[in-house]
């Protein structure tokens, strides 16, 4: 550290271990974590992973993340097995200190969350005045274009879903999901579901889509009167239900400033609190726990892991039936894809642009050649292919092993969920360009 450098702020709340060094470095935590993941069901590749230098990992961890997910992929069982050993490890490795600095009396994220069960939120209630948004609405341009948006609905939302289609924009399972919402208005009427959003604000989030549609929507954010004061306010003109936790109680007639506060929470310090005050409201109303919270780098793995215990001891409290785990998952990553997508994306690699084969000698040149990122097919011991299954490489390293790690967890997260009894909501989101 530099002589003026501000001393470094001490660690609290869910945090990576010391080292022997006594330094919290996130890249041995990162790579021990898919280590252990794969030794539930590959252990001489574990020990691969295992043996290779700390330092090492950071260029090499996209190939254990591919190997991760090829292995899962030999059956249900070994995926449950990789998910289950990979969170075991996390949630006893992962520490939480309270207070802040009490590095001596840190105890693992598994054990803070059975210790500190004491009520500290209160809840606080808004409902907004404005009318149900009573069709299916997508707002649309296209990339580049500018001025507003279209508001697509009804046969003109049809039309621009069969063209999504036909272009590859959206695979076709997609689009008749996205038809039979169009073809049923009455399911856009969310006044009796309730919707917990970790990290309510989040660009990629759907807060105001869910209080246009009336739902109810439970918020965690950060205790920033800024941002609760653009919360409350956009729940003013809409139909749904804002709900959230509160330090105090709030008297009747307060303004939105005062109320602003009061209102929010800490994920990575408040983390068992923010269970308890979960776990016994609205017991008879199933929850959709939706985890948004972003931030960059190691603070990313740490906010995921929040989210995380949260949402994991919430199952085991209301019960599988009352929780609905739901991820964003990253395209940037490494996900299995179908037969019919194969098939799909040869298709469009045949109709390829002259403008592309003719810059794709360029790129070589400067060390950045296009190649398919379509892996072989999944294959069984005796080498036989496993379903027409595929791994889709869609990493960008320089995103880093601890982005990368941060999103597994959800993945982790729903695969054991939906074996535990949950339905589970994990879809690919768009890539998208957000202030973060």
């Amino acid at each position: 550290m530099r002589k003026n450098d501000p001393a470094p702020r001490p660690a609290e709340g869910v945090e990576f271990p010391q080292d022997a060094e006594g330094k919290r470095s996130t890249m041995g935590v990162n790579k021990a974590a898919f280590a252990a993941a794969l030794r539930a069901v590959n252990p001489e590749e574990a020990k691969k992973i295992d043996e290779l230098p700390d330092r090492k990992w950071r260029r090499a961890y996209q190939k254990g993340v591919v190997d991760n997910v090829r292995n899962s992929a030999q059956s249900p069982e070994a995926a449950l097995k990789v998910a289950d050993a990979g969170l075991a490890y996390f949630h006893k490795t992962m520490l939480f200190i309270r207070p802040a600095g009490n590095d001596a009396g840190a105890i693992t994220l598994d054990e803070a969350m059975s210790k500190f069960t004491d009520k500290k939120f209160q809840t606080h209630e808004i409902k907004g005045k404005g009318a149900r948004v009573t069709n299916y609405v997508v707002p649309y341009k296209s990339y580049g274009k500018p001025g507003l948006f279209k508001q697509l609905q009804g046969d003109d939302l049809l039309r621009q879903i069969d063209k999504w289609v036909k272009d590859g924009a959206i695979e076709m399972s997609c689009g008749q999901a996205m038809a039979k919402v169009v073809q049923n208005s009455e399911w856009t009427d969310l006044s009796d579901l309730y919707f917990v959003l970790f990290g309510a604000s989040s660009a990629m989030g759907p807060f105001f889509k869910l209080m246009d549609l009336g739902a109810n929507v439970i918020a965690l954010d950060l205790d920033r009167p800024p941002i609760w004061e653009k919360l409350l306010k956009e729940t003013e003109s809409r139909a749904g239900k804002l709900i959230f936790p509160v330090k105090d109680k709030v008297p009747a007639g307060a303004s939105i400033e005062d109320i602003a506060k009061v209102a929010g929470c800490n994920l990575l310090t408040d983390t068992p609190e923010i269970r308890t005050w979960l776990q016994d409201l609205y017991p008879k109303e199933c929850f959709v726990c939706m985890a948004l919270a972003y931030l960059d780098g190691a603070m990313f793995v740490k906010v995921s892991m929040a989210m995380d215990a949260v949402i994991k001891s919430l199952i085991s409290t209301r019960g599988a039936d009352k929780v609905i785990p739901a991820y964003l998952c990253t395209p940037t990553d490494a996900h299995l894809c179908t037969p019919a997508s194969i098939e799909a994306s040869k298709a469009n690699f045949k109709r390829l642009p002259a403008w592309q084969s003719m810059l794709a000698p360029l790129f070589a040149q400067v060390g950045m050649p296009l190649k398919k990122n379509v892996e072989k097919p999944i294959v069984d011991k005796d080498g036989n292919p496993i379903d027409g299954l595929h791994v889709v490489d869609c990493i960008i390293p320089e995103q880093g092993p601890n982005y990368i790690l941060a999103k597994r967890l959800q993945h982790w997260r729903a695969m054991v969920s939906r074996a535990a009894g949950c339905t589970v909501s994990s879809n690919v989101a768009p890539s998208t360009a957000t202030a973060s």
